[in-house]
């Protein structure tokens, strides 16, 4: 009896927090912000620069440029996960710069590491629109850009590109949307905010208004994003684009564990960008 007033207690605190319009509830599931700074690109080595500047509504953010190895080499904007802050990338940022050559440009989202702010959905949209504003004054645009979003870094480079398009796109761990995260991993506990998710990072929906070239990279051992999703949003995007299923891959070891054929499919896809437009759609099944 104890054990059913328990559980009758939760679903009306639920009930009460979804009427009463409790987003803020489910923003602390989506975003989980590390304020504190800790290892850099000068810590391993790397050359880099701190850079400040505006998102769109002026809330100030934070990030590290990384020159590349060649002047005519693409500039990679990497748009990070939900957790965590910039400090956490840096093994990441380091082997794109070791393996690709590429420069590369990786910020902190509002509310994360050094950003002002607080995460929002609509927050996160207008630090995407500072980042683009970012690369045409700096001329990165005319040097071709490419985004590469990780899980919901992919939501949000995802967003981007349908709103600007950029010379490539790379999403890996791309999830559906936030709706359908929400019912895989909590079924019962997402039903009173299904109203509250519906249309919350809706890459099912936005995929189809991109034009630019999508590379698609995904685990297939990903418990946290299945690659069912990925394959879904693949099948949904009617630009020229690419899958590499990472075999062994986790949610967050894709660089790590794909070898040297995960770099290979980058490096095609980037040489594809420099040649022109489009992709070998035949090879769209390919394994890493």
């Amino acid at each position: 009896m104890a054990c059913l007033r328990g559980v009758a207690a939760v679903v009306a605190a639920l009930t009460v927090m979804t009427l009463s319009g409790c987003s803020r509830w489910i923003d602390a599931f989506v975003y989980q912000p590390r304020r504190s700074p800790g290892t850099t690109p000068g810590t391993v080595g790397m050359v880099y620069e701190e850079v400040r500047f505006p998102a769109a509504d002026g809330v100030e953010l934070h990030g590290w440029w990384i020159p590349g190895t060649g002047s005519a080499n693409p500039v990679v904007v990497l748009f990070h996960g939900n957790a965590g802050n910039l400090s956490d990338r840096v093994d990441l940022l380091r082997r794109l710069h070791d393996r690709l050559g590429v420069a590369l440009f990786a910020f902190d989202y509002r509310g994360y590491g050094l950003s002002s702010g607080r995460p929002s959905d609509r927050g996160l949209l207008e630090d995407a629109r500072g980042v683009r504003a970012l690369a045409a004054a700096r001329g990165w645009d005319r040097r071709g850009l490419v985004l590469f979003g990780r899980s919901l870094g992919a939501a949000v480079a995802l967003a981007s590109a349908a709103e600007d398009p950029p010379a490539g796109l790379v999403l890996e761990a791309p999830f559906t949307s936030l709706e359908d995260m929400a019912r895989l991993h909590y079924p019962l506990l997402s039903w009173p905010f299904r109203r509250r998710l519906a249309g919350r990072w809706d890459n099912l929906e936005r995929i189809r208004r991109v034009r630019s070239p999508v590379l698609f990279l995904h685990g297939d051992q990903d418990r946290v994003v299945p690659i069912g999703m990925g394959w879904r949003l693949y099948d949904a995007c009617e630009a020229p684009k690419a899958f590499r299923t990472v075999t062994g891959a986790g949610h967050d070891d894709p660089a790590f564990v794909g070898g040297e054929a995960y770099w290979e499919a980058w490096r095609r896809f980037l040489e594809r960008l420099s040649a022109g437009p489009g992709l070998d759609n035949s090879e769209s099944g390919g394994r890493l």
